[in-house]
């Protein structure tokens, strides 16, 4: 199984070591992960992503299109609904915060 979120090897296997679970199922957990983040993003409900906070995604409000087709003299019109935008935005976390901050400081 491919793994979705990269960590470094050295990094992987310390987290094996410290708990006790061969690199494989460390791997299998990572890549697990990975998947539930995306799922609960698939269905439209915010995911804690444990680096960087909360992220929530949210659809806006559909629209109404009305088109008019001019064919052979004769003008037909039709109405669409188009989804709405995708709005993604993320409450970060503390230590995220701190980051931001800092580096908000740096380039005042």
């Amino acid at each position: 199984m491919p793994r979705m979120i990269h960590k470094p090897a050295a990094q992987r296997q310390r987290i094996a070591d410290l708990t006790g679970f061969p690199l494989s199922v460390v791997e299998e957990i990572i890549a697990v992960h990975a998947a539930m983040i995306l799922g609960d993003l698939a269905r439209w409900q915010s995911a804690h992503l444990p680096a960087l906070g909360r992220i929530r995604v949210r659809r806006g409000p559909a629209t109404r299109v009305h088109q008019s087709h001019l064919s052979a003299g004769v003008v037909t019109s039709s109405e669409t609904i188009r989804p709405g935008i995708l709005r993604a935005s993320l409450k970060p976390s503390k230590r995220l915060s701190r980051v931001l901050k800092t580096l908000d400081e740096v380039f005042d």
